[in-house]
């Protein structure tokens, strides 16, 4: 975690209990739960006319790293769409970054971009739309532009975590672009959060012994290296 000690700012190490997502994993699972979609309603749609959307605002690095698992996925499944690369400037066929950090972290940005790229897609012959949102309010500004097109058959929107309204739509059996949500109960996330630092301010564990797979070992002062996994 980034920090500032004595006038002076730091982007690490800190050491500190902390309990997160991994952000890659809730790309990849959103990524997934989308193309699982598309199997069920448009089986017959060949992959070279389905369009996939990530809607991204990449100044935050745990937002970008699920942009990265939906791009991996992508990949994976459509292996003569290009290889997968990190780099943004890297294009896999039919796959678009809406990267909201090119005005403001809320739904209009995401609309006002999602708009541009359904209006003029890379391939013409697109016929189904993925739209994997960040966060609900980037699901929400992909839904107003599919209403608005008329295509909310053929949209599927999905977010990580879909908050009251989307679930409101679902059992009212209103018909929403939105169709699909990834979640985390709140009290059992922030559970292990309190549960691991008592455990470690009581000198039952270490961050080794409690998590090893997610320790970052800062033992000289040296520069923290990006994991080759991303």
């Amino acid at each position: 975690q980034p920090y500032s000690i004595l006038g002076q700012y730091s982007v690490g190490p800190l050491y500190c209990p902390n309990v997160g997502f991994n952000n890659v994993a809730v790309g990849r699972e959103l990524a997934e739960g989308l193309m699982r979609w598309k199997e069920d309603a448009y089986p017959d749609v060949p992959w070279e006319q389905v369009g996939f959307i990530s809607i991204n605002f990449s100044m935050v690095p745990q937002i970008n790293e699920r942009t990265l698992g939906s791009k991996q996925v992508w990949a994976e499944k459509n292996p003569t769409f290009g290889e997968y690369n990190p780099d943004p400037s890297s294009p896999l066929r039919n796959f678009i970054i809406a990267d909201t950090a090119s005005g403001a972290f809320d739904q209009q940005t995401a609309t006002n971009l999602v708009t541009q790229i359904m209006s003029n897609p890379p391939d013409p012959n697109i016929k189904v739309w993925l739209v994997s949102a960040a966060i609900y309010d980037f699901a929400a500004g992909a839904a107003v532009v599919a209403e608005n097109m008329n295509m909310v058959d053929n949209v599927c929107v999905t977010t990580f975590g879909s908050g009251a309204s989307a679930i409101s739509l679902w059992d009212a059996g209103e018909p929403t672009p939105i169709k699909i949500s990834l979640e985390t109960a709140s009290p059992v996330f922030a559970e292990a959060i309190i549960n691991g630092l008592w455990a470690m301010m009581a000198g039952f564990v270490t961050p080794d012994t409690l998590w090893p797979e997610w320790v970052v070992i800062w033992d000289k002062g040296d520069r923290y290296q990006l994991s080759s996994e991303l």
